[in-house]
This record gives structure tokens, sequence and C-alpha cells, in this order.
């Protein structure tokens, strides 16, 4: 007799050195111009840009008043092997983002099913936080 709702999202963080143009994303990660899912990954890639910031600003938005830190709310909220692989590229100067997909959104809602990590000499996406 309450509210129930079938909505999924998935947390990401986005590791890179640069900017990624969609046709690099699209490369790297193995998708052929002619794929008929070409189009899922294209808006993927414009999900991710869209829904991202800094992981700072991130973090003060979505702290809830509930974690002191940024380091004890990426533990909680991801895993203590994130955080060292944040502060290791904060480090070097890496740009840093998360965000979140939504399966309230067309497209966004196939990639929040399952969770995933990609990383490659360009970027880390890791898409693991899937709450279903």
């Amino acid at each position: 007799m309450d509210f129930v709702t079938n909505s999924s999202s998935t947390s990401f963080i986005l590791i890179s050195e640069n900017t990624i143009p969609q046709n690099q994303f699209l490369e790297l990660l193995g998708v052929a111009n002619t794929s008929a899912f070409r189009f899922l990954f294209e808006n993927l890639y414009r999900a991710i840009m869209n829904n991202k910031m800094p992981i700072r600003n991130y973090f003060q938005n979505y702290k809830n008043n509930v974690h002191e830190n940024f380091e004890d709310f990426i533990k909680d909220e991801f895993s203590e092997d994130i955080l060292h692989k944040i502060l290791k590229a904060e480090s070097e100067g890496k740009k840093i983002y998360a965000g979140s997909l939504s399966s309230d959104e067309e497209f966004e809602s196939f990639f929040c099913t399952d969770s995933f990590i990609i990383e490659n000499d360009v970027f880390y996406l890791n898409c693991m936080e899937c709450v279903w």
C-alpha cells in the first residue's frame, strides 16, 4: 500500500588525462561504425559527458551530512580500492569525475542492468555501483 519504484541507477567514476572525444571513446570500446548497437554507445557517451561532475564537487553535492570527509564518502559509496585509484590519479594530475546513469532514461537504462569496468590507456570507467 505504498509507493514502489522500478527505477535503478548506476554511479560511475571516470578518470582520464584529457577530454575524450566521442569517436575515440567508441573506438576504444571496439564499437564499429557499422555496428547496429553504435547508437547505444553514442548515447552512453553523451549520458556520461552530460551527467559527470568533478569528483570533489560530487562529494559536496551528495555527502548528505553522513560522511565527514571525502575519503570516507568514497570508501562507503564505492570502495577503498577506488579511493586509492582516485588519490593516485589526483596526484598524477588526471581529471576525475563522478556521476550516475538512470534507468528512467531511455538509453541509459540499458547500462543500468549490469555493473562493468572499462579500462584502457586513455580512460578508466567504473560503473560497478549499480542499484537495481
